[in-house]
């Protein structure tokens, strides 16, 4: 393979193209630099960090891989992409091999250092469901327009709380999780794919989008919105989107003022309650409000 591919291009004797096309013995040969070359330009990139957030035309560049002037990277380029990270033990996501999304030049990417690039079985129920988790919550903090690093840390520590996860299965979910933050995909399209879940998995993930929705300062309409797009699309009914935000809004901790006694003031004797409740009167406002909620 090697021959050939030096025969048909001569000038590339030296690239990582061809040092990938060597034995293993020979792709680490003092002879060939270009694996070298390659892992001295993803350090720069990395530094003394074992993760790194950039753009994938700088770890193009960093591998001496071409990408075409304009249009969609081929196949062939991803494919030697893959092979040249797994070579120098560096993962990357969204990696398309694992059905993270196939990124443009321009678009953010996550490196972080792991044997072999990382691999995972993508296929695994386990996995996938947290992967549908962490879609969902990333889209809806980004409802609203503004994600906060608050928003991407709740999904990062239930990504590390799964018990369920190997430590590269969570490393990948958590750099996938932090590309949708600096990119986010296009809703409708992450949406379908989770009218193929099964019921306890979509609640799953409604409630992993509640989590993140509801904050101390309030949920915006645009939050709002968000959930009862995300019910319909989920197929729960829609009017458990305003008891489940009123519900997980009332378990938020109440904030108190602190004591200031004031000496001798007396405490008033307890008085007994004048109330009494017309039973009829509440059983009429109840079959009242069942209705309107029905409307």
């Amino acid at each position: 393979s090697y021959s050939r591919f030096i025969g048909r291009n001569p000038a590339k004797r030296a690239s990582v193209e061809a040092a990938l096309l060597l034995p293993a013995v020979l792709q680490s040969s003092s002879e060939n630099s270009a694996l070298d070359r390659a892992t001295k330009n993803l350090d720069a990139i990395m530094g003394e960090r074992n993760t790194a957030t950039t753009k994938l035309q700088s770890i193009l560049d960093a591998v001496s891989l071409e990408a075409p002037p304009s249009g969609k990277l081929p196949q062939a380029v991803y494919d030697r992409l893959g092979q040249t990270l797994d070579r120098l033990d560096i993962a990357i996501e969204p990696d398309r091999r694992y059905g993270n999304g196939s990124p443009q030049p321009g678009d953010q990417v996550v490196i972080f250092r792991s044997e072999k690039g990382g691999p995972i079985e993508a296929s695994k129920p386990a996995y996938q469901a947290m992967k549908a988790q962490v879609e969902v919550s990333a889209l809806a903090a980004s409802a609203d327009g503004s994600p906060t690093v608050d928003e991407l840390q709740a999904i990062i520590e239930s990504i590390k709380a799964a018990p369920d996860l190997t430590k590269v299965e969570g490393l990948r979910l958590i750099a996938y999780s932090i590309t949708i933050f600096k990119s986010p995909p296009k809703q409708q399209r992450i949406l379908r794919r989770l009218t193929q879940l099964s019921e306890p998995e979509r609640r799953s993930i409604a409630a992993a989008a509640k989590t993140v929705i509801v904050k101390p300062s309030g949920v915006s309409a645009e939050e709002v919105r968000f959930f009862e797009r995300l019910h319909k699309t989920l197929g729960l009914p829609k009017e458990e989107v305003y008891s489940d935000l009123h519900r997980a809004a009332a378990d938020e901790p109440i904030v108190v003022s602190s004591e200031n006694r004031v000496p001798g003031v007396p405490i008033p004797p307890e008085s007994k309650s004048s109330i009494k409740i017309d039973a009829g009167r509440l059983a009429a406002v109840q079959m009242q409000t069942q209705q309107v909620s029905n409307l």
